[in-house]
C-alpha cells in the first residue's frame, strides 16, 4: 500500500520537474532511485516514509550554474568566513552537475577546510543535505574554534592573496 502511494507521490513531483533525491537514505527512506540528472538546477524532493505519513522536503539551497557565471568571489564574507561562500557555490554546482570548469575541492578549498578543522566529507554531506548559507554558517560557528576560523581566513586572505587577485581579475569580466 505505502509503495503504491509513494510511487504516485513521486511521479507527481517528477511530472512537475522535480528530481527525487537519494542523498539521505535511512531506514525510513522510501528508497527512491532517482538522482539529479547532469545539469539539474538542484530541484530535488526527498520523500521519507513515517508511520502513515509522508514528509516532503524541498532543498532550500539552489545550485548555481557555474558554466554561465562564476561563483561568488573568494573574499566574499559569509558569516565571517572568507571562501565559504565560494566553496558552497562550487560544491552545490558540482553535486548538481553544473560546475562547468570549476572544481569544488581545489587546493584552496581543501586548505580552507583543513585549517577550519571541518572534514571534506562532512562539508560535502552538509551541502548534499541542502544546507542553506545560514545553515552552513551555523554549522561552522558550532564546530570551528576562533583560532581555526582565524587560521582558515588567514590562509585564504593572506597566503592565497595572489591567487585571489588572479581569480578576481579573470572573473570580474564574467560578472
Amino acid at each position: 500500500m505505502h509503495a503504491a502511494v509513494n510511487a504516485a507521490i513521486a511521479n507527481a513531483f517528477v511530472r512537475r520537474g522535480f528530481t527525487l533525491c537519494t542523498s539521505a537514505i535511512s531506514p525510513l527512506c522510501v528508497g527512491c532511485a532517482f538522482t539529479p540528472p547532469r545539469g539539474a538546477r538542484n530541484r530535488t524532493v526527498e520523500l521519507r516514509q513515517q508511520p502513515c505519513v509522508f514528509v516532503v522536503r524541498m532543498d532550500s539551497a539552489r545550485a548555481p550554474d557555474l558554466a554561465s557565471s562564476p561563483p561568488r568571489p573568494g573574499r566574499s564574507d559569509l558569516g565571517g568566513y572568507a571562501w565559504l561562500a565560494r566553496l558552497a557555490d562550487k560544491a552545490r554546482a558540482e553535486q548538481a552537475g553544473t560546475a562547468g570548469d570549476y572544481v569544488a575541492y581545489c587546493p584552496i578549498s581543501v586548505g580552507f577546510l583543513v585549517r577550519a578543522g571541518v572534514p571534506r566529507e562532512e562539508f560535502d554531506a552538509l551541502v548534499r543535505s541542502g544546507a542553506t548559507d545560514d545553515e552552513l554558517v551555523a554549522y561552522f560557528d558550532a564546530h570551528v574554534s576562533p583560532e581555526h576560523k582565524a587560521a582558515a581566513n588567514r590562509f585564504v586572505l593572506v597566503t592565497m592573496k595572489e591567487h585571489l587577485d588572479e581569480q578576481d581579475a579573470e572573473e570580474s569580466a564574467a560578472r
